[in-house]
């Protein structure tokens, strides 16, 4: 009676850990899934981001501080800055958010020059829209681009992967984990359009400046095409 039971007994464990696995592996899935992102709901983002730190695997975080932010004239503001230029420490990277899915990312070099761009986010897939500058008008472009943001949002923090190699006004964000990455807080709307939003319109000759440079809803509201 034993004997016989025996196998039946093992077997039964073999499946009881079997399943056992089969759960953490789901688990496991589940958690690579949550953290790479994918399936994420973007409207977790929805509102007003700047960065906070840049981190990178070869060096110590680089922390940007509040008072990085502020913009100040030069030669008398931040070391390096020209001669009635408006500069900040170490430039100034906002994003923005819509509730339907909008999208708005401004890079502010150290002088304050800003590029811009618009578009939509579903996911991690970005379909950029618009380019432009409002230092400079005649960088204006429609666009019919499709990138990604590898992002993950960490309590209140979230947290952006970068091509380390894209400097200036360029598209910076990488489609996968590359060590390097923009840690980005919230900001309330305010403070984004009112003190974060550098974007002084320079018209020049045959080239105005975008709508987008008078706008105080970016990402709140639909845009038409430029």
């Amino acid at each position: 009676m034993r004997q016989a039971l025996f196998p039946a007994f093992v077997a039964l464990c073999v499946a009881f850990v079997a399943a056992g696995a089969a759960v953490r592996a789901q688990r496991s899935g589940r958690h690579l899934v949550i953290d790479d992102k994918r399936g994420a709901d973007p409207l977790a983002l929805t509102g007003y981001w700047v960065w906070s730190r840049a981190e990178s695997p070869d060096r110590a975080p680089q922390p940007i501080r509040d008072e990085d932010l502020s913009a100040r004239v030069g030669p008398d503001g931040w070391p390096g800055c020209p001669d009635n230029y408006l500069c900040t420490h170490h430039g100034v990277r906002t994003l923005a958010f819509g509730p339907t899915g909008s999208f708005h990312f401004v890079v502010n070099v150290f002088t304050s020059s800003d590029f811009q761009y618009h578009g939509s986010i579903a996911h991690e897939d970005v379909r950029l829209s618009e380019f432009y500058s409002c230092a400079h008008p005649g960088e204006h472009a429609a666009l019919q681009q499709a990138a990604t943001l590898h992002w993950r949002l960490d309590g209140e923090e979230l947290r952006v992967a970068i091509n380390p190699h894209v400097a200036g006004g360029g598209w910076p964000f990488a489609s996968e984990p590359t060590g390097y990455a923009w840690v980005f807080r919230r900001v309330s709307e305010g403070e984004y359009y009112d003190r974060l939003l550098i974007r002084g319109c320079q018209p020049s000759p045959g080239h105005a400046c975008a709508a987008g440079c008078f706008s105080r809803t970016l990402v709140s509201e639909a845009r038409a095409a430029p």
